[in-house]
């Protein structure tokens, strides 16, 4: 079996498919080896910052006379079930005895690990007991914490296309975006729609990476035949890294199974671009079976309703991610055995 070299060459602001990785030793370097290899980390500490600080300006609109206010509606449910995961952490509610009153209802987006983060936040502060004011005062600036750090898989995606340049450059765009995604970043708008795309991006920048790795090492069944684990060690720990960033992702927001038809559209293109360029299609499938048996296993934990509603914790997650990972394992089967391996 052949392999494609890996492209290891300092960063020249292109897309690279190598593993992540650097030389963070200073030895035998000079001040300027230094800054050329750091000089990201202080400028995009400082796009998190400003993007923290523009979103906490009108945090004393809502903090009155020892009470704590929110924008708009849905934040008040999220306070619920921060309480209650406070009280009874790390169980959370997806039931809401005040929504759809006096019925109640449950909800996908109820007890989500939005609102666990948020309570675990707010029992660090609080030392194990955290009062009530603190609590919501957490919820309140979490939104706010969220749209910044956002800007860190947005630097992460950027980097791997183009380079630490440009993704210092895609920060430093999301950083002066207006419009929807910075309303729903600021203090008061306490709700989970901010927290979606801080966890898609992650899970975004997990599937590069474990992409990037199977395409570097060009994985092919006859290892596991011949039982050479060492070989196939990276793709599948990657895979089911992304695996569970996306069942993160999932686990904040269900119709996040949207990012799983996506990528089952990437899985059917790349083996059918593989088999025509006689390529072996069988490292696509080495991400996906772990990747979405992960994901699968991380939705059936969450699991609510046999349905297969989007919206809620359904079976439309599970069975859709081992679809994926079926249709990954068929595709590089239908491949000649004749396909090379070389990149």
């Amino acid at each position: 079996m052949s392999r494609s070299d890996s492209d290891t060459t300092p960063d020249g602001g292109r897309a690279t498919t190598s593993v992540p990785g650097f030389d963070y030793s200073f030895e035998g370097k000079s001040v300027t080896d230094i800054l050329q290899d750091f000089y990201h980390v202080p400028a995009l500490l400082m796009v998190v910052a400003f993007m923290l600080w523009v979103r906490l300006q009108s945090y004393s609109n809502f903090v009155r006379d020892g009470e704590v206010y929110f924008s708009g509606n849905d934040a008040w449910y999220h306070l619920r079930e921060v309480r209650y995961t406070v009280a009874n952490w790390p169980f959370t509610m997806p039931y809401d005895p005040w929504s759809y009153y006096p019925f109640g209802t449950t909800q996908g987006q109820f007890g989500t690990l939005f609102d666990q983060l948020v309570a675990t936040a707010a029992l660090i502060v609080g030392f194990g007991s955290p009062s009530a004011e603190l609590v919501a005062k957490t919820l309140l600036v979490a939104p706010a914490v969220f749209g910044a750090l956002v800007a860190v898989p947005t630097y992460l995606i950027g980097k791997r296309l183009g380079g630490r340049l440009a993704g210092l450059f895609s920060a430093v765009i999301l950083m002066l975006l207006p419009g929807t995604f910075l309303r729903r970043g600021l203090v008061g708008f306490a709700d989970h729609n901010v927290a979606e795309p801080f966890f898609q991006g992650f899970a975004v920048v997990a599937l590069m990476i474990a992409l990037a790795v199977a395409q570097r090492d060009r994985p092919i069944w006859e290892l596991v035949e011949a039982s050479e684990w060492d070989e196939l060690k990276p793709t599948l720990t990657w895979g089911a890294i992304a695996g569970v960033a996306i069942g993160l992702y999932i686990w904040t927001w269900p119709p996040g199974v949207l990012l799983l038809g996506i990528f089952a559209a990437y899985v059917a293109y790349q083996a059918v671009s593989d088999y025509a360029g006689r390529h072996s299609p069988d490292h696509v499938a080495f991400v996906a079976v772990p990747a979405m048996v992960v994901t699968a296993l991380m939705s059936l934990v969450k699991f609510q309703e046999a349905s297969f509603s989007p919206s809620q914790f359904s079976l439309i997650q599970p069975v859709f991610a081992l679809a994926i990972a079926a249709g990954a394992v068929f595709l590089a089967f239908l491949a000649p055995a004749s396909s090379t391996t070389s990149a």
